[in-house]
């Protein structure tokens, strides 16, 4: 019993710090990117499979894995990898030219395949530039390879049609309570998923809450010595 009590009050102080994955797109096409770090592929060599990795404007280096035909693209035909239309406020910061036009630089296109972003750090927040939502495609996010949540297309627009014109792009923000480190774009039934402009944001660990879950957990520990005192 004695055990148990132990076993039960560690298990409090780690649920104290942990929450349900919440994850919320914030859509439209003007929409501007929540995080400071930012990817826009552009240092990229096209190409089809196989693995590359991409630098952020911070430094960071980001690895991308391309599964069956997904592939780095540009200004590709309109019926399988539509370019996704940039406007003046999502491409702040990503090298884009003002206003609102077709993707001339690089991006990235599943295919009816995928593409794993590697971030090798925690993250909490991730966006992008999503072209021609369907509501088959979909993102999922993993945190040291386990699933944490996903969303679809049908999560972003209430009409996921595929529209390939200005209406069908959304810059997407993306938030949880639950830190992950890789997310998988994927195109489930057909062509395609084009993606451009990632921003993400590196977790921050609040040290008051860390604070208060090992004070909850020593105090555990003590009151489990006294009672066996």
């Amino acid at each position: 019993m004695k055990k148990l009590l132990l076993t039960s009050c560690l298990a409090l102080g780690l649920a104290s710090g942990l929450s349900a994955a919440v994850i919320n797109p914030l859509a439209g096409i003007g929409a501007s990117a929540n995080g400071n770090i930012k990817l826009n592929f552009d240092d990229m060599a096209v190409f089809t499979g196989g693995t590359q990795m991409s630098q952020a404007n911070n430094g960071d280096w980001v690895q991308v894995k391309f599964v069956g035909d997904a592939q780095v693209v540009q200004a590709g035909p309109t019926t399988e990898y539509a370019p996704p239309f940039v406007s003046g406020l999502n491409g702040l910061g990503f090298g884009n030219l003002a206003g609102d036009h077709k993707d001339q630089s690089l991006y990235l296109s599943t295919g009816v395949g995928s593409i794993e972003f590697s971030f090798g750090s925690d993250l909490n927040y991730f966006g992008l530039l999503w072209g021609s939502v369907d509501d088959y495609n979909e993102l999922e996010f993993y945190d040291n390879g386990v699933s944490i949540g996903k969303i679809t297309g049908a999560d972003v627009t209430a009409n996921p049609n595929g529209f390939q014109g200005l209406n069908g792009t959304r810059y997407v923000n993306i938030n949880t309570t639950l830190v992950f480190d890789t997310v998988i774009a994927r195109s489930i039934q057909q062509y395609a998923f084009e993606i451009d402009n990632v921003a993400y944001r590196l977790n921050v660990p609040d040290s008051g809450a860390t604070l208060a879950l090992l004070g909850l957990s020593f105090g555990c520990l003590f009151f489990f010595r006294r009672k066996i005192a």
